[in-house]
């Protein structure tokens, strides 16, 4: 898609307009059907489309709205959800250790307990639970001087829909279970 010429006044009361349409809609736990009709009348609705129409073809206005509205979105609800992760709350809950805040640098967290073990947390969504994974051995990767026995790894995993089933998250928990590593699902 071409570079879209919206006056930022006019973008901003767009993406503030579907946000709030999208959050009273539940558009992040909808099915894609739903979703679908729900995109064709932000098309449509002369507040969003009808003013899109005006700044690109008519042809384009459904996907800007998917590829850059609905996307932003999206993304922006993973941040919410992603920045209201507490680690030490976390650690807490998982392991059942008091730990104090170390540091972070964004997605992994770092704290201490009493007894000098480190606990990483990596922050990801559910769907890419592999990278959050990465990113936590990454980040204990440059921790050398500190014994791998003293080190515990939880990812706290965001879920933006009701798509994770019971399995899915047994499969994870299965599979970060085998390198002795936890997980704490937000959503």
């Amino acid at each position: 898609m071409a570079k879209v010429n919206i006056p930022e006044e006019k973008r901003s009361q767009i993406f503030a307009l579907a946000y709030e349409r999208a959050d009273s809609f539940g558009y992040a736990t909808r099915n894609r059907p739903d979703n679908g009709m729900f995109m064709n009348n932000l098309v449509n609705d002369p507040e969003i489309g009808g003013v899109l129409a005006q700044f690109m073809p008519q042809e384009a206005v459904k996907t800007y709205i998917k590829d850059t509205i609905l996307n932003h979105y999206t993304k922006d609800l993973v941040k919410r959800k992603s920045a209201a992760i507490e680690p030490v709350a976390v650690f807490q809950t998982v392991f059942g250790v008091d730990t104090l805040f170390v540091g972070e640098k964004k997605p992994v967290a770092v704290c201490r307990s009493a007894d000098n073990d480190v606990y990483v947390l990596s922050v990801g969504t559910y769907l890419k639970w592999e990278t959050a994974l990465r990113k936590a051995l990454e980040h204990i990767a440059s921790m050398d001087t500190i014994p791998k026995d003293h080190i515990h790894i939880c990812l706290g995993l965001v879920v933006i829909n009701d798509d994770i089933t019971i399995g899915d998250k047994r499969h994870i928990e299965a599979a970060l279970d085998m390198i002795g590593a936890k997980v704490y699902f937000v959503g």
